[in-house]
């Protein structure tokens, strides 16, 4: 099951450890989402990682319906201890209230994030260091817990890789397989379920979250020869 947010003062919050690091190398950051509403003129922060305008810092989010200029589209900021690169969306991309799955690859120095196998907004910065900030790791809420930038709504299936996962495995995520299918740099996994500490061994999660709601339709287990074809998810829970 998914994990439920309220838009108000709910999130979920993994405790700093080095698992958490972004590397000076190659990474993938990647999971479901799915908003309750996207009317209003704010934000709303997937995940975020020490204060918005610190170094360093990660944080990633999208613009609700009346936001000027920026309505339904994402955007992710990325600081290590001295640069930032920040790359929105061109278009619009999250303009429905159905899941959608996100990824943001690191391949060398190019950043890339995608929305529904999709990319979505690309950025190159040559001097990005690793990525480290020394507090917790939020999903759904920003750091300095602004209360217009909550999220409300689902996520669900969030995962990271030290690795930049290719073109067939962004496919096979995006139509339902499930993060465990791809172990190699799979650093630490969050299905959202209420057994996740058990996917995160070492860490610390504290759940402030509304708790469990339907997840997203998951593919069954499926061959490595079945990786790049076009997957028909099959709910198996």
């Amino acid at each position: 099951m998914a994990l439920s947010f309220n838009e108000i003062d709910q999130y979920l919050s993994i405790a700093d450890n080095a698992a958490l690091t972004l590397p000076d190398a190659d990474w993938t950051l990647a999971g479901w989402m799915k908003p309750d509403s996207l009317a209003g003129a704010a934000s709303q922060f997937v995940l975020s990682w020490n204060h918005f305008n610190y170094l360093p810092s990660l944080n990633w989010w999208f613009r609700e319906a009346s936001y000027p200029g920026e309505a339904g589209k994402i955007k992710f900021r990325l600081k290590d201890t001295a640069e930032q690169l920040e790359v929105m969306s061109p278009t619009a991309v999250i303009t429905t209230t159905d899941w959608h799955h996100l990824c943001l690859v690191r391949s060398s120095y190019t950043f890339t994030q995608y929305v529904d196998g999709v990319a979505a907004g690309q950025g190159v910065l040559s001097k990005m260091d690793d990525i480290n900030p020394s507090v917790p790791w939020l999903f759904g809420a920003v750091s300095e817990f602004d209360p217009n930038s909550y999220f409300g709504g689902r996520l669900a299936e969030w995962a990271k890789w030290n690795r930049a996962l290719s073109a067939d495995e962004r496919a096979a995520l995006a139509a339902g397989a499930a993060s465990s299918f791809f172990p190699l740099g799979l650093v630490w996994r969050m299905p959202m379920k209420t057994d996740s500490r058990e996917t995160l061994a070492g860490l610390t999660v504290t759940d402030a979250s509304g708790g469990l709601a339907g997840h997203p339709p998951i593919a069954s287990p499926l061959r490595r020869r079945d990786v790049g074809r076009t997957l028909q998810p099959v709910l198996v829970s």
